[in-house]
């Protein structure tokens, strides 16, 4: 649902775009944040009586955070004055959860730095979920939540908040915690921004490292998968991840090493699929014009770029030994 959203504030103009993702092909089917901020603006005025428990629960302040995340300063802008008009209606609310929210949006506050600041996907992808726990006292992820941000009064908007200590947790729930921390990556990576981020951290060294260990099952297996898949459709991340972390070797000693059923498998292709795609970028394209140039007798403008022969070698190698256990 929050990658959902996510994906829904992807600016877009018939003549210019400050923001593309080549995963999204219709935008049609998503949310425009220029319709509702405005809307939002109109309903938390302050004459205006509004149920701030529904406001959260309905995921109107997680799609409002996420638009913090949103390459076009106008609606960055219009996202920090809703956040400011519902924290003004927050204050007088009365419902249970009301201090968790009141603390959560100030530990956010605190952490902006400047002025109408742009925050990474990955971060308002945290934040949004952190306020959906905030409504399940009974979770067991409200009580580790919590704690967290009891022991800080800002967040750092240049990690991922606590992700060593989820992902590597020693509590009985430690699984629950592992694939909450799994899902905000899944869904939060979707810009070169987000992955610098986690490159930094050093989280994609300790997934890959992690999962050929033993101590990672099948489920967290394929959420570290999609979380690679996802990171995979951002072209500096693809070509990182393929020349400099190994992950063409590793999709090989995955494969070979342990028996993968059906479903971990066709996670496998995808990943490679997007890999593939991803590195390619628009030299298939180029190619095509080529040959279109060739077919009338025009000469090229400009000379058709192609991946590297032993990159390409890798790729086969990969698809080889995918092919081997395909049933």
């Amino acid at each position: 649902m929050l990658q959902y959203r996510a994906k829904g504030l992807q600016e877009h103009d018939d003549k210019e775009r400050v923001y593309y993702n080549n995963a999204v092909e219709d935008l049609g089917n998503f949310y425009d944040p220029r319709f509702l901020l405005p809307l939002f603006s109109t309903i938390l005025q302050p004459e205006c009586v509004i149920d701030c428990l529904k406001f959260v629960s309905s995921h109107a302040l997680g799609l409002t955070v996420m638009a913090l995340s949103s390459y076009d300063t106008k609606v960055r802008a219009a996202a920090y004055h809703v956040l400011s008009c519902f924290y003004h209606h927050l204050e007088g609310a009365r419902f249970r959860e009301k201090r968790q929210l009141l603390y959560l949006m100030d530990t956010v506050r605190n952490g902006v730095r400047q002025q109408n600041q742009r925050l990474p996907f990955v971060l308002t992808t945290y934040i949004a979920k952190v306020a959906q726990q905030m409504l399940k006292p009974e979770d067991h992820m409200y009580v580790v939540l919590n704690r967290f941000l009891l022991s800080h009064q800002s967040l750092d908007f240049r990690r991922v908040p606590e992700f060593f200590k989820l992902f590597y947790g020693f509590d009985l729930e430690h699984k629950m915690e592992r694939e909450w921390i799994l899902s905000v990556l899944e869904e939060g990576i979707s810009d070169g921004h987000s992955y610098e981020l986690c490159e930094q951290q050093g989280i994609f060294q300790t997934l890959l490292a992690f999962s050929s260990s033993p101590l990672c099952d099948e489920h967290s297996q394929a959420q570290i998968i999609r979380v690679l898949c996802q990171a995979a459709r951002v072209t500096r991340a693809a070509y990182n991840l393929t020349k400099s972390s190994g992950l063409l070797t590793w999709i090989i000693q995955l494969v070979e090493k342990k028996n993968l059923d059906q479903q971990l498998l066709g996670a496998i292709i995808d990943l490679l699929h997007v890999l593939w795609f991803t590195n390619l970028g628009q030299k298939e394209k180029q190619v095509d014009e080529a040959k279109t140039s060739s077919s009338t007798e025009e000469k090229p403008k400009s000379s058709v770029k192609c991946l590297p022969l032993p990159l390409i070698t890798e790729f086969l190698s990969v698809a080889l030994t995918i092919s081997r256990h395909l049933r």
